[in-house]
């Protein structure tokens, strides 16, 4: 009987399976996956970490630097008179972060990124980078250094050479950079970097005058970019761009921020641009970081009264607020006075302004301003 109904069930199509406890099966493979748990959630754990790390580890800094320019005179008994461009800034950059620095035409800021680049010696603190101090570094020294270092200037029209292909513009970089590479090298890497703006093989052998403004600039972008730097000064990028090419040339800096793991110092009047693409802002007026923090601080919880006259100034188009309007002179930056350098066109002015500069203070956890009236 138990044979017929094997068969019978066999026939059905039926396989029997031996019986085996449930609760032991379960046990065995609880046994053996969790280790493997275990193993997969200290590597989470561990990758997490050393990506903050990253995050966090600074790449550029500034130690108390300033930056005198002695004006000369033809008078020979004259005093000797200083202007001063960068007075104590000291300021960090982390790696893979974007520092948008704003501020009035003249206030330094060109010349604070000249200095973070080693293109102009400061007459007295420091400038880090990676770790190491190259102030007074000269030579081959200072040229390793500032072979991770590039910059993008405003106008691309004037910044790439007109005589020069687009091609001979981007092997310049390589030649002197990457030695180890023969011609075929460097044109596999031009064609790779063209293609990534929208460029093909027919543009290399073009001149930039026939190019539009928005072409020329990612061009100029892409010659910044062709030794991997991993620090760029974008000195005012899109000023000089139509307002159509401005959002894309910001997008293009983002995505290759994204796949360069590239820190920015990003200059620019437009507080839109600086708030779009920064992760953290300094505010300059007249050689001094008077406000600095995370953008969404600045932005949200201005503290330096010159901050939040820019601020009102400029992204209030609602009508609901009054800008704060400045009244006064811009002092001279000659032999300036020893104390706010923002007294005479300050609102909120009063007495204690007239002691000496109050230094930067950390007001907030990582929101940094420099105002006596600020405690």
């Amino acid at each position: 009987m138990a044979s017929c109904q094997t068969q019978s069930t066999r026939q059905r199509g039926v396989i029997s399976v031996p019986s085996v406890p449930i609760a032991r099966t379960y046990a065995e493979v609880r046994c053996h996956l969790l280790p493997i748990a275990v193993r997969i959630e200290k590597f989470v754990v561990s990758s997490t970490r050393r990506l903050k790390n990253m995050s966090d580890e600074i790449l550029l800094s500034l130690e108390d630097v300033s930056m005198d320019f002695e004006i000369k005179s033809d008078h020979l008994f004259a005093r000797k008179s200083h202007l001063s461009a960068v007075n104590h800034v000291s300021l960090s950059i982390r790696k893979n972060e974007t520092l948008g620095l704003v501020g009035e035409s003249g206030c330094g800021k060109s010349t604070l990124a000249d200095i973070t680049l080693g293109l102009v010696r400061p007459s007295s603190g420091k400038v880090i980078f990676e770790g190491e101090a190259f102030t007074s570094y000269k030579g081959k020294r200072l040229f390793e250094i500032r072979k991770k270092m590039n910059k993008v200037f405003q106008d691309p029209g004037t910044s790439l050479n007109p005589r020069m292909t687009v091609y001979e513009i981007l092997k310049e970089p390589l030649l002197f950079g990457r030695k180890d590479l023969n011609e075929e090298g460097r044109k596999e890497i031009i064609l790779n970097a063209l293609s990534e703006v929208g460029l093909n093989r027919d543009d290399m052998d073009r001149y930039p005058g026939e190019f539009s403004g928005g072409q020329q600039q990612r061009i100029a972008i892409l010659r910044s970019l062709m030794l991997n730097p991993d620090y760029l000064v974008l000195d005012e990028p899109t000023s000089s761009l139509d307002a159509s090419i401005h959002g894309q040339i910001m997008q293009l800096l983002q995505d290759f921020k994204r796949k360069k793991n590239v820190s920015y110092l990003f200059i620019s009047h437009n507080l839109n641009a600086i708030k779009a693409i920064s992760d953290s802002v300094a505010v300059m007026y007249l050689g001094r970081i008077v406000e600095y923090g995370k953008k969404e601080d600045i932005f949200a919880n201005p503290l330096h009264p010159y901050t939040k006259a820019l601020l009102s100034s400029s992204l209030d188009l609602t009508g609901k607020e009054k800008p704060i309007v400045l009244s006064g002179e811009v002092p001279s930056p000659i032999d300036p006075e020893n104390h706010c350098r923002f007294y005479s066109r300050c609102p909120f002015r009063n007495d204690d302004c007239l002691k000496d500069i109050r230094k930067l203070a950390e007001i907030y956890p990582g929101h940094f301003a420099e105002c006596s009236r600020i405690k």
